[in-house]
């Protein structure tokens, strides 16, 4: 009998873990939160598709929130719930969002979030290998480096290999596609800098705040009459990316 009660209550405690209720909120209360609880791992705002932020329910029960100056009561409650990707075999849904944990810590619950994009089976290859089945979402940034698997929308910035490349056809990011050898896909962003060639001369030299391409990466001189390469002379150059 004692097995049979332990075992319902390891099956509850399955159940229980299957989805994860949440609070949305938008992104001026997204970037409050960051300010306040910037240093609270658990209170970190995670995007939606839809262009808002979550955070899991449990947090009400989380003793620190009784110091805080925001509550968390003040953000809409629409019930929403993200499920947790099932076991290898069981049915996942295109169009629904699940929570993929990266790691086996349980308070990580909605780090991460994969769209389905067709309706399957779940196979035993990670949503990350299989972009045909999932996609990833993220905070968009013109800093982000270009990843794998992901859906990019006309505009956006990815860094590859250190420059910037902006997309002038959305689609979604394969392996072998990468910005720099596929033009119909991305444009390199112009930083208004140009090759480092090397100066002959005071006539020709770099001064304060000129910057070059060097080696694929981008530099700004700090001194005056500059005529030294990055590599040279490294303490004439700032790396700026």
């Amino acid at each position: 009998m004692r097995k049979l009660i332990l075992a319902l209550a390891l099956m509850i405690g399955v159940m229980a873990q299957a989805q994860v209720e949440i609070y949305t909120f938008d992104e001026t209360e997204a970037d409050s939160l960051r300010r306040k609880w910037h240093e609270h791992a658990a209170l970190d705002p995670v995007p939606l598709p839809d262009g808002s932020y979550a955070l899991p329910k449990r947090i009400n029960d989380d003793p620190w929130l009784d110091s805080s100056m925001v509550t968390v009561h003040s953000f809409k409650d629409d019930s929403t719930e993200i499920r947790y990707l099932p076991e290898v075999g069981q049915e996942v849904t295109a169009g629904v969002i699940y929570h993929y944990p990266r790691g086996n810590d349980p308070d990580l619950a909605l780090s991460d979030l994969v769209l389905c994009r067709q309706t399957h089976n779940l196979t035993i290859y990670p949503p990350e290998e299989t972009p045909a089945l999932f996609t990833f979402f993220r905070v968009n940034s013109d800093t982000l480096s270009w990843i794998e698997n992901e859906w990019v929308k006309l505009g956006w910035i990815r860094v590859y290999d250190g420059t910037s490349y902006e997309v002038i056809q959305a689609h979604m990011t394969v392996v072998g596609q990468t910005p720099d050898i596929v033009p119909a896909l991305w444009t390199a962003v112009s930083t208004g800098c140009e090759d480092f060639v090397q100066p002959t001369g005071a006539q020709d030299a770099y001064q304060t705040g000129d910057c070059v391409i060097f080696e694929g990466s981008t530099y700004e001189s700090l001194i005056d009459d500059n005529v030294w390469s990055p590599t040279t002379y490294p303490a004439g150059w700032q790396l700026i990316e």
